[in-house]
């Protein structure tokens, strides 16, 4: 089990299911109350609980009304996401395949599918057999994470990145962003920029800074 670095804390991606999700299953139980509420107001025969068809209908009824309150409840569900790099105090060097590790976890109660979309500057990710990444370009990846709800069997993954460093460059650099894949809900964008820079002690690239902006 890795462990994660204090001073690279998560990054919260937020899935939220907004309100108006649940509104139409709310005007259909709506709807449903109000014409029950008519038909038994008109239809005195339909008070009868005692006959069949009636136990029938109540059955029937109440089990669309259950139904929608279920999707009413599932539909306000969210997923928290939270992302965490755990190499922020290696060490990289050039002409070398180096490598870098992604940790999503769900903290929320629906299920997560969703990109880190990682662009580079003075860096490239070559090809390799050992990927679970999409390669758009030699300077773009997606890293696909789907995560369960918590305290499931995955409600966390944990990715590696595998990227050389050109020649002859003082800095690299990696902009993180989301992606949305396969989900109904809204995504927060959420943006990340790790700069790492040459250091002549040590003869490696360290992490110098890291930006984050959430829209």
């Amino acid at each position: 089990m890795l462990t994660f670095n204090d001073t690279f804390p998560p990054i919260p991606i937020l899935y939220q299911s907004p309100f108006y999700y649940a509104l139409p299953y709310a005007a259909m139980f709506l709807g449903i109350l109000i014409i029950i509420i008519v038909l038994l107001a008109r239809f005195p025969s339909l008070r009868k609980y005692r006959r069949k068809r009636n136990i029938l209908i109540y059955l029937v009824t109440g089990l669309v009304l259950v139904l929608l309150i279920f999707q009413m409840d599932n539909a306000t569900k969210r997923a928290l996401v939270s992302c965490s790099i755990d190499n922020d105090t290696a060490k990289f060097y050039v002409e070398e395949v180096n490598q870098l590790n992604l940790y999503c976890e769900n903290h929320g109660d629906r299920d997560a599918s969703f990109y880190l979309v990682l662009s580079s500057v003075n860096a490239s990710f070559p090809v390799q057999t050992r990927q679970t990444y999409l390669r758009v370009s030699s300077t773009t990846i997606k890293v696909p994470f789907l995560l369960q709800e918590r305290e499931l069997p995955v409600d966390a993954e944990i990715k590696p990145v595998f990227f050389t460093i050109d020649k002859n460059v003082t800095s690299f650099s990696f902009n993180i962003s989301v992606e949305a894949h396969d989900s109904p809900v809204d995504v927060s964008m959420v943006l990340t920029d790790l700069l790492y820079v040459w250091n002549g002690t040590e003869n490696c690239y360290i992490l110098e800074s890291c930006v984050r902006v959430v829209a």
